[in-house]
Formats: C-alpha cells, sequence, structure tokens
C-alpha cells in the first residue's frame, strides 16, 4: 500500500554500469587538468540541483581530493542551490552492484547526474606533489549541465604548501576562494526539491537488483 513514486531512471543506468567498470581501471590517472576558465554565468542561474563528485586523486596526497571537494560545497550558497554531499552520493550505492570508485571523472559524474535529475555536475581532478622543495597540487575543476553536458564553469587551482602548512586546510581554502565569486549566480531561478530522501532509497534499492535488467529500469516504477 505504499506510493508509486515514478522514478525516470533512463538508459544512463547502462551506461553508467560500464563507466563504472571503466573507472575502475583508471582510478590512478585522473583527467589533465582543465582549461583556466570557462564561465556561462546565464546557465548558471537555473542551477538548483548539483552532484557533488568525489575527485579523483592523482597526488601524493589522500587527503587533498576530500578537502577540494568541501571547499567547492562551501562555494555554493544553500539557500539558491543543494548539492548532494559525496557522503549521501556513496551511500547511495554502496554494497550494490554500482558501488562507486574513489574518484569519479565528469563522464561518471553526469551519467550521475542525469540518473538522480540533478541539473549539474560537479567534479575535478587533484595532481601533484605535497610534499618537498618543489611541492604543488594541481587541482582542477569544473561544473557541466546535465544532459547536454554544457561546461559551465572551469578552473585551475595551483596550490603550493609552505614547510608544515595543514595540506588539507591550504587546499580547502583554495579552492574556496577560486570557485566562490564564479559561482555567485547559481541558483537565482525559481526553487525546486532536489535528491529527495525517498527516492534516493528507491533508486538504491533497484540499484542492488541483481535480478533487473539494466533494460528495465528505462519503464519501471518502482515502489
Amino acid at each position: 500500500g505504499g506510493t508509486m513514486i515514478p522514478v525516470r531512471i533512463p538508459v544512463a543506468l547502462a551506461v553508467l554500469a560500464g563507466a563504472l567498470a571503466c573507472a575502475g581501471e583508471r582510478a590512478a590517472a585522473p583527467e589533465a587538468p582543465a582549461a583556466p576558465q570557462v564561465l556561462r554565468t546565464a546557465d548558471l542561474s537555473r542551477i538548483r540541483c548539483i552532484l557533488l563528485a568525489p575527485l579523483e586523486n592523482g597526488s601524493d596526497s589522500p587527503v587533498s581530493a576530500g578537502a577540494a571537494a568541501e571547499g567547492l560545497a562551501a562555494a555554493i550558497d544553500p539557500s539558491r542551490a543543494t548539492v548532494l554531499p559525496v557522503s549521501t552520493l556513496r551511500a547511495t550505492f554502496q554494497g550494490t552492484p554500482l558501488e562507486l570508485p574513489a574518484g569519479i571523472g565528469p563522464p561518471l559524474a553526469l551519467d550521475l547526474a542525469d540518473l538522480l535529475e540533478a541539473d549539474a555536475a560537479l567534479s575535478g581532478a587533484v595532481e601533484g606533489r605535497s610534499t618537498g622543495p618543489t611541492a604543488e597540487l594541481v587541482v582542477s575543476v569544473r561544473l557541466a549541465l546535465a544532459g547536454d553536458r554544457t561546461v559551465l564553469f572551469a578552473r585551475t587551482v595551483v596550490v603550493r604548501p609552505a614547510p608544515g602548512e595543514r595540506i588539507d586546510d591550504l587546499v580547502r581554502r583554495e579552492v574556496l576562494a577560486a570557485a566562490r565569486p564564479a559561482l555567485a549566480d547559481i541558483g537565482r531561478a525559481a526553487p525546486r526539491r532536489c535528491f529527495e530522501r525517498e527516492r534516493l532509497a528507491h533508486i538504491r534499492s533497484a540499484a542492488g537488483r541483481k535480478s533487473l535488467r539494466i533494460r528495465d529500469f528505462s519503464q519501471a516504477e518502482i515502489r
């Protein structure tokens, strides 16, 4: 006797399964840094629901990718847009055949955004060394529209830690400083509901059904 909640899960779930396999094979090789900056302010205003993907980490610092993701989340005004946290994204697929890899590149991030009906996906990568006399981390971040894949914002941040400086604090601070002014126009359009708990639970349930064929997701209504 539960309420029927229509969940439009398109062929993107099939693509997602394939992309997850590929992501596992290349987890240690993030994409090259993005161009210095791409910004489409007019399109930013209609973004209300944002999927934040865990950044790929090709650096020697295990904490830098998480710190960069925290900086990106903090750059977005929560009164204007809802960011699906990395922890919630992971929990949605944890223990299912679609469990997520440590880092997610733009293609898989956008497939997930389609699946979860986000407006856009934030993704990126961290590369470089955090220690030694030539310590330098390169953090590349981008925001792209779900659906047509238009890149709305992309920036590369170079982080040079001083001796004894906490690398996670520095990365978080530098990414926040670079992203916040550029993303100030996000969410100026009318609000919408994002990432409802019931919807995430139904998608998780569907992802865990090994007997359900991928093609069935395109037409399924999940109780």
